[in-house]
C-alpha cells in the first residue's frame, strides 16, 4: 500500500478529471441505476398508470394501488422491529473480557445509545437507514473522522481586560470555589445573609470544565456516517465477502454556498459554464452572493488513504458534465486562512487510516452474476409488472364504470309520431326527475351495460392474491406472541429475497460498527485523548453512564460479529429447567451460562457482577458499610453550616454559639456585647473552658444518636437549664 496514495492514483484539475472519469464509467452501471429509479418511482406512487386519451380529465382516472409502497413498508416494518447486537470476541482471561464487553457498551446495545445508537445518517438511525437502503438492492457506505464537531466548545478560559497579554480569566460558567460551588449558590446569592467573596478554585473549576467538555463531546461524537444511494457512487474493485472497496467515486449536487462553506475554490472554465445560472458567472462580491444558491456537482474519489475532490456542473439536458479546477483552502489552529492546496485529504497522514473508509453492498442480488450492473436489483423489481398491470387494469375499470355505470334509460319510439320525440330533427332528451312522475313517448328501458370480461376480475383476483402473499406477516396483525420479534427476524425473513436484504444489511452494519471502532481509535491518537459517549438512555429520553474509549483498549483490533440476540425471559419453561440444574453442591451448569444461554440475558456478566454488590450489601457487613456512609455524610452537612455560621459570627472557631458567651465588659470601644472580633482575655479564657467541658465532638454524637441540639450551659457555667 502507498504511503502517499496520490502516487498510484488519480488526481483532479489538471492531472485527471473526475467527471470525465464519472460519465465515462457511469454507463457499466446504468442499467441497475435505472432499475432503482424505476422502483423508486413505483415506490413514492409517481408511476401513473395509463388511461384511454380520449377521456375528459383523464388524471382523475387513475388510480394507484398501494402495493408498491405496503410491500416496502411491511418489509421495513419487520426487518427493523428488532436491532441487532454487536458482540466482540476476547480472549483469555478476565482482563480480555471486560474489554471486550467495554467495546460492546462503546457501540451499543441493540442500537439504544453507544456510538451506534448517537450517530444518525440523513438523520435517521443507521440499522432503518441500512436496511430501506438494502431494499432497493444495492448502496455505498462511508464512515469519517470529524473533529470540526467538536470545535464548537466552549473555552475554559477568556480574554481578561485587565490583562489582555495574560493567560486569560477563567469562564464564569465553569468558575467553582473551593467547595465546588459555583457563584450563584444560595450560600453567595442570599440576600438575607451577609454577602461571602467569592473565591474561583483553579482545581475545582478545572473539574467541572472536564465534566461540561466530557458532556458535550459524547453528545456529539467527531464521526459522519453515509449510506450512499447507487445512483450518487460507483464501486471500483469490490470484495463480496466484506463489502470492502479498492476506491469508490462519489458525486453529489451542492450550492455554491455549502461548497464555499467548507473551504472549495474552484475555477470556471467560461461564463457559459455556469451551472444553472442565467446570469453567468464572475469573481465579484456581489455575483457571489447572487449565485450563491446555484447548484453545482461535487466529486469525491475515495482511495486508500486519502480522498480526492473536484467541483464541476450540473449538466442541462444534452450537456457533457464538466469538471473545473477545483482547490481547498488550508487553515490553521487559529483559524487563519494560510494557503490553498489540491482539493486532497490525506487520511492516512492525518488520521493514520490506510484503507478506504466505507464500503459497496448488495440486498436482493443475483449471487451467480458476475456482471456488477445485473447483480442487484431492488425489492419491488420482482412485483413491478404485475403492481403496473393492476394498476392500469383497476384505472381502466374506472374510466369504463364512469362511462357505462351511469347510462341513464332508453326510450323506444317505434310505432309513435316523431313530433312527439324529436326536437329540431333530432331525437330530444328528457331528464328523469326524482319523485316526479315524467310523461315521455314510449316506454323507458334502462340502459344497462353488461359489464366487463370475466377474464378482468380474475386477473385482479389473481393479482391481490400474489401480492398479498409477498408481504411479511405484520405485528399488529399477528396472533399474541407471534409477532416478529418474538419469532425472530430470521424466521419472519422467510422468502429469498427478504433474507438478502436482511443480510446486506446486516453485512453493512458489521463493517460500519468495525470503521466506527477504527476511526475511533484514530481519533483518539490524535486527539491525545479518549472519545467519550453515553451507553444508556432511560425512558425519560435522559443519557447515563458515560464510558471513554481509547487506542489502547482496541489494540488495533477492530472485528465484531453482529447477531439477534434472543430476547430475555422469552422462554420461561427453558429458564426454570437450567435454574434446577444450576442448584445443588454439583450444578451442572454455570450461572453463567444459564443467563446466557437459557435465560437470554445480552450481558450477563453485568448481572453477575448486580447479583454480587447486592449480596455484600444485604450483608451485615455491608448494612454496617452503609451506615457509616451515612453517618459520614450527614457529618458533612453539619460541618457545612457549622462553617456557615462560623462565618456569619454567629459561633466561635472552637464550636461554642455566640449568644451563649458572657456580655463583654466595658471599656475599650465602650461596646457591649458578645464580641469575638476584638481581644477580650476574660471571655477567651471562659470559651477555653467551655470547649473543654463539651468539645465539638460530644456535641456531634449527641445530635447523630438522638437526632436534637446537645445540652446547653447556662452562664453559670453548669450544663442544663
Amino acid at each position: 500500500m502507498p504511503n502517499d496514495p496520490r502516487q498510484d492514483t488519480v488526481a483532479n484539475g489538471s492531472r485527471f478529471n473526475l467527471a470525465d472519469y464519472w460519465s465515462t464509467h457511469y454507463g457499466r452501471f446504468r442499467t441497475s441505476r435505472e432499475r432503482v429509479e424505476l422502483c423508486g418511482l413505483l415506490r413514492r406512487n409517481e408511476d401513473p398508470p395509463a388511461v384511454p386519451a380520449d377521456m375528459d380529465n383523464a388524471d382523475a382516472f387513475r388510480i394507484t394501488t398501494p402495493f408498491g409502497s405496503k410491500i416496502v413498508m411491511d418489509v421495513l416494518q419487520t426487518l427493523t422491529a428488532k436491532v441487532p447486537d454487536i458482540k466482540r470476541n476476547s480472549g483469555p482471561g478476565p482482563m480480555a473480557e471486560r474489554l471486550a464487553e467495554k467495546v460492546e457498551h462503546f457501540l451499543g446495545r441493540s442500537g439504544k445509545a453507544g456510538a451506534l445508537g448517537e450517530l444518525k445518517t440523513n438523520g435517521e438511525p443507521i440499522w432503518d437507514n441500512l436496511v430501506a437502503h438494502s431494499t432497493d438492492g444495492e448502496f455505498g457506505l462511508l464512515v469519517v473522522p470529524r473533529p470540526a464537531h467538536w470545535s464548537g466548545l466552549l473555552d475554559f478560559t477568556e480574554p481578561d481586560p485587565d490583562n489582555p497579554d495574560g493567560p486569560g480569566k477563567i469562564r464564569p460558567f465553569f468558575q467553582r470555589d473551593s467547595e465546588g460551588r459555583d457563584p450563584e449558590d444560595a450560600i453567595y446569592g442570599n440576600e438575607l445573609e451577609p454577602e461571602f467573596d467569592f473565591q474561583p478554585d483553579d482545581n475545582k473549576s478545572s473539574n467541572a470544565y472536564a465534566a461540561y467538555a466530557r458532556d458535550a463531546k459524547a453528545r456529539r461524537l467527531p464521526i459522519v456516517v453515509s449510506v450512499l444511494p447507487p445512483a450518487v457512487c460507483l464501486p471500483i474493485g469490490l470484495d463480496p465477502a466484506t463489502g470492502k472497496v479498492d476506491a469508490m467515486l462519489v458525486r453529489t449536487v451542492r450550492t455554491a454556498r455549502s461548497l464555499n462553506r467548507d473551504g472549495f475554490r474552484w475555477t470556471m472554465l467560461g461564463p457559459g459554464d455556469a451551472p444553472n445560472d442565467a446570469q453567468g458567472w464572475s469573481a465579484s462580491s456581489h455575483s457571489i452572493l447572487r449565485g450563491a444558491d446555484t447548484r453545482l456537482t461535487l466529486y469525491e474519489l475515495w482511495v486508500p488513504g486519502g480522498v480526492y475532490y473536484q467541483i464541476g456542473n450540473v449538466p442541462l439536458e444534452g450537456k457533457p458534465e464538466e469538471g473545473y479546477p477545483t482547490d481547498m483552502n488550508v487553515y490553521d489552529r487559529d483559524g487563519t486562512l494560510i494557503t490553498a492546496q489540491e482539493a486532497f485529504i490525506n487520511l492516512e497522514a492525518e488520521y493514520g487510516l490506510c484503507e478506504v473508509p466505507g464500503g459497496y453492498f448488495y440486498g436482493s442480488h443475483w449471487p451467480q452474476e458476475r456482471d456488477l450492473d445485473r447483480k442487484g436489483f431492488p425489492l419491488l423489481w420482482t412485483y413491478r409488472g404485475l403492481i403496473r398491470g393492476l394498476n392500469n387494469t383497476v384505472s381502466a375499470d374506472v374510466a369504463h364504470t364512469y362511462n357505462v355505470g351511469f347510462g341513464g334509460w332508453w326510450i323506444d319510439p317505434t310505432g309513435i309520431d316523431p313530433k312527439y320525440w324529436t326536437e329540431n330533427g333530432l331525437p330530444m332528451t328528457v331528464k328523469m326527475k326524482r319523485g316526479q312522475a315524467n310523461y315521455v313517448a314510449g316506454k323507458p328501458v334502462p340502459a344497462v351495460h353488461p359489464g366487463v370480461n370475466k377474464d378482468n376480475a380474475q386477473f385482479i383476483t389473481f393479482a391481490l392474491g400474489q401480492l398479498g402473499a409477498t408481504m411479511p406477516v405484520s405485528p399488529a396483525s399477528s396472533a399474541q406472541g407471534m409477532g416478529p420479534v418474538a419469532m425472530g427476524v430470521q424466521q419472519v425473513a422467510s422468502e429469498y429475497s427478504q433474507a438478502q436484504i436482511l443480510n446486506g444489511a446486516v453485512q453493512a452494519y458489521k463493517r460500519c460498527a468495525e470503521l466506527v471502532l477504527e476511526v475511533t481509535s484514530c481519533l483518539s491518537e490524535t486527539l491525545k485523548e479518549p472519545i467519550p459517549v453515553y451507553t444508556r438512555i432511560d425512558k425519560e429520553g435522559k443519557r447515563h453512564d458515560l464510558l471513554n474509549l481509547s487506542a489502547k483498549d482496541l489494540n488495533g483490533d477492530f472485528s465484531v460479529d453482529v447477531v439477534f440476540p434472543t430476547r430475555a425471559w422469552s422462554n420461561i419453561p427453558l429458564a426454570q429447567a437450567g435454574y434446577q440444574w444450576m442448584q445443588g453442591p454439583t450444578p451442572a451448569i454455570s450461572h453463567y451460562t444459564w443467563l446466557d444461554q437459557m435465560a437470554g440475558m445480552e450481558f450477563p456478566e453485568e448481572e453477575i457482577d448486580k447479583i454480587a454488590v447486592e449480596k455484600a450489601l444485604n450483608s451485615p457487613q455491608g448494612q454496617q458499610l452503609v451506615w457509616e456512609l451515612a453517618a459520614k455524610m450527614q457529618g458533612d452537612k453539619e460541618m457545612a453550616r457549622i462553617a456557615k455560621l462560623q462565618q456569619q459570627g454567629q459561633m466561635t472557631i472552637g464550636g461554642t454559639p455566640a449568644a451563649l458567651l458572657p456580655p463583654r465588659p466595658p471599656g475599650g470601644t465602650g461596646a457591649v456585647g458578645a464580641g469575638i472580633q476584638t481581644g477580650n482575655p476574660a471571655i477567651s479564657s471562659l470559651g477555653g473552658q467551655m470547649n473543654a467541658t463539651l468539645g465539638t465532638g460530644v456535641q456531634a454524637a449527641v445530635m447523630n444518636q438522638t437526632g436534637g441540639q446537645a445540652a446547653q450551659m447556662s452562664p453559670n457555667g453548669a450544663v442544663g437549664g
